[in-house]
């Protein structure tokens, strides 16, 4: 029987909470007794949800991937656009290196995935829905036979738009994944499929870390991973199911925000009225900021200005440049036209807001928690649980990171990403079950 792969994305899953006695999550820690389990996963940079589920899926930081934050501003429209929602682009048009879904599709794998990110018009998933946040998208771009299908089936997917934008509801859009998800192991069977569960990063923006609604949202997202276990098993396909449990980043509490589009506003370089006329622009990523120079005449001379605004502006940590985009792992100015001229790092506290509303540089928080910082803070780190036939149990696994996700699948798949930045954590696979 063919082996079959499930990829879980739990977002904002942070380390930390398997270490809390209140997450109590029984099917998640049924795997993990019967698997194999990291102490901790470093996640890239910034620590937000697009780039991160494309380097899970690529096994490579955004220099290689293309994917370089939530928002970004496209120099040549001088626009900000947003992978956030699948809005601005196409899959195809913007990662650039071959993804796991690409490689086993072209293998004969059948491939889905419910509302994973970065996946608006991908070629090679059979059954596919991306993650949007209006209707409309869900509309256009879903797989036309299978969304219809799943209407004919009686699932409610005309809500999913709804239900995705409003943080109280996003349960329902969580309980309609799965329910989606159920669907396809019962009718389809892919030998890949990838899911992105939600509501445990909304309800920590809404409440902050540790919260008793987050801890009440794990546990929920907990019961679908049950069902999901339980229709592999009425299926017959669950002894041959590996199953990754894996999250994107973690969270950080904060009190307040930076608005650099409100300073770059008060000394005159920013448009409120027409921001395609500014001369910087600035786009947040949660605790980081995206600073772009796109005055043509002076340039030079006002980067040498904003840098010196933003190292004295409270609540920022420090300023990269495109001497450090590197080993933030990053592409360089000249490298890819989405990247920025600044890069800034929040404060322990603080994110950043892109809005220029108002007078306030810095402001009270709009959210209470966060996340987009420097990947090597502790609460940033995420989660990665694997159980199934081809993985060791009982193994317990030191610090991995994100881009190790990609190339570990792949193996197991029997197939190679080539140039990818992380490994095949060999340890945790039973080679006697894998057959490349």
């Amino acid at each position: 029987m063919e082996r079959k792969v499930i990829l879980i994305c739990i977002d904002g899953l942070a380390a930390y909470y398997l270490d809390d006695p209140r997450c109590k999550m029984p099917n998640v820690r049924g795997l993990i007794n019967q698997g194999t389990k990291a102490e901790k996963m470093k996640v890239a940079y910034p620590s937000s949800t697009w780039p991160m589920n494309t380097s899970i899926v690529t096994g490579v930081y955004p220099k290689k991937h293309g994917v370089l934050g939530n928002w970004v501003v496209e120099r040549e429209t001088r626009q900000v656009k947003e992978h956030f929602g699948d809005r601005s682009w196409d899959k195809e048009d913007v990662v650039q290196v071959p993804t796991l879904y690409d490689l086993a599709h072209q293998k004969g794998v059948k491939t889905a995935a419910v509302c994973w990110p970065v996946t608006r018009g991908a070629k090679h998933i059979d059954f596919n829905i991306p993650e949007f946040y209006e209707q409309e998208l869900f509309e256009k771009h879903c797989t036309p036979t299978f969304w219809n299908e799943l209407k004919e089936h009686g699932l409610p997917v005309d809500h999913y738009g709804e239900w995705s934008k409003d943080h109280a509801r996003g349960k329902m859009q969580d309980w309609l994944t799965a329910e989606v998800a159920k669907h396809l192991i019962r009718n389809h069977k892919p030998g890949l499929m990838m899911l992105h569960f939600l509501v445990a990063d909304s309800f920590q923006h809404d409440y902050g870390t540790r919260a008793p609604e987050v801890f009440w949202a794990l546990d929920y997202i907990d019961e679908r991973i049950g069902q999901i276990i339980g229709a592999l098993k009425e299926e017959g396909v669950y002894e041959n199911t590996d199953l990754f449990i894996v999250s994107d980043h973690g969270f950080m509490d904060a009190h307040s925000v930076i608005c650099p589009n409100v300073l770059f506003k008060q000394k005159g370089w920013y448009d409120e009225e027409n921001p395609t006329n500014s001369k910087v622009v600035a786009v947040s990523n949660g605790g980081v900021g995206y600073v772009y120079i796109l005055d043509e005449e002076y340039p030079d001379e006002l980067a040498s200005l904003v840098k010196e605004e933003l190292q004295q502006t409270e609540g920022v940590e420090c300023v990269f440049e495109n001497e450090h985009f590197s080993e933030l792992g990053f592409p360089r100015i000249e490298e890819h036209s989405h990247q920025p001229d600044f890069i800034f790092e929040a404060e322990t506290g603080y994110f950043v807001y892109f809005g220029a509303e108002g007078d306030k540089v810095i402001d009270k928080n709009k959210y209470t928690a966060m996340h987009g910082y420097l990947p090597e803070k502790e609460e940033l780190k995420a989660v990665f649980i694997a159980h199934g036939p081809s993985i060791r149990s009982g193994l317990s696994l030191p610090e991995i990171n994100i881009v190790d996700i990609a190339p570990t699948v792949a193996k197991i798949i029997g197939l190679e990403l080539e140039d990818a930045d992380g490994k095949v954590l060999e340890a945790m696979i039973n080679v006697r079950e894998v057959k490349v």
